[in-house]
């Protein structure tokens, strides 16, 4: 476009570079460009609307972070819960979601459908053990022996020292293990 006659986009562009954000963030919400809305609510602190407009965009990550700066670990969740497992974030909202959802007591249905692909490879750094092994304590507290010793096990195999998976795992085993009849008896 021609300087003479700028489109929308670039008026509000002039006007986020002339730092008048209240008026870009009016500008880019009206032409609906509300990523951008959510990059400028962001830097001005507003991160509840951040979150809305980036949800809008279905930017569901950064949505999350924005409840996640603003302290609302529900939220938060809810958004990573929608991040496509295919996005390139995938594996660290995974890591939030095992946190967020362990911590709050949230590991439903919805959250172990999400962590699926996630769960199906092997822990590849020190923040995925911390999700593991996390899960393996969230299911221990639950009963669920099985869960946890799957957790633990894929912890051991990486790294056995790694809070202990591996002794945690051999107890967690025999724990498990039915009792011979003589062993009551006696």
């Amino acid at each position: 476009m021609n300087e003479q006659n700028p489109s929308p986009l670039d008026r509000v562009r002039d006007l986020e570079s002339a730092g008048q954000y209240e008026a870009a963030l009016v500008g880019y919400a009206q032409l609906r460009r509300y990523a951008d809305a959510g990059r400028i609510a962001f830097g001005l602190g507003r991160l509840t609307e951040a979150a809305r407009y980036y949800q809008e965009a279905t930017h569901f990550f950064e949505a999350a972070a924005c409840h996640h700066r603003a302290g609302d670990s529900r939220k938060c969740l809810e958004m990573l819960l929608r991040v496509p497992k295919d996005h390139p974030a995938y594996r660290k909202a995974s890591q939030q979601v095992v946190r967020i959802a362990t911590e709050h007591r949230l590991v439903d249905y919805q959250t172990d459908h999400f962590l699926s692909r996630y769960l199906a490879q092997a822990p590849a750094d020190e923040q995925d053990l911390d999700a593991f092994e996390r899960l393996a304590k969230f299911y221990e507290s639950e009963r669920d022996t099985e869960n946890a010793r799957e957790m633990l096990q894929r912890v051991a195999a990486v790294n056995p020292n790694f809070r202990d998976a591996a002794r945690r795992l051999a107890a967690l085993t025999r724990a498990s293990q039915p009792k011979a009849m003589d062993d009551e008896i006696a």
